[in-house]
């Protein structure tokens, strides 16, 4: 196996891991997610879900942690 191949399937792993991790904390801050938050979770590229992890803490809203995106 390549180091590209390695580094593709790593980089995968850790978006994946961002996912997972923004969607307890959102479960755990506001509840049930809806099936298009959790869509939109799943198609996010690891920065935008970094982006949206560091917001969880200061909104009030599920809505507000995605209002810029």
């Amino acid at each position: 196996m390549g180091r590209g191949v390695w580094g593709g399937q790593v980089a995968k792993a850790v978006t994946q891991g961002f996912a997972e991790g923004l969607s307890l904390v959102l479960q755990g801050r506001f509840g049930a997610l809806p099936d298009t938050v959790k869509e939109r979770i799943a198609a996010a590229e690891r920065e935008l879900l970094e982006h949206w992890l560091r917001r969880v803490h200061e909104a009030t809203t599920l809505e507000a942690v995605f209002a810029d995106h």
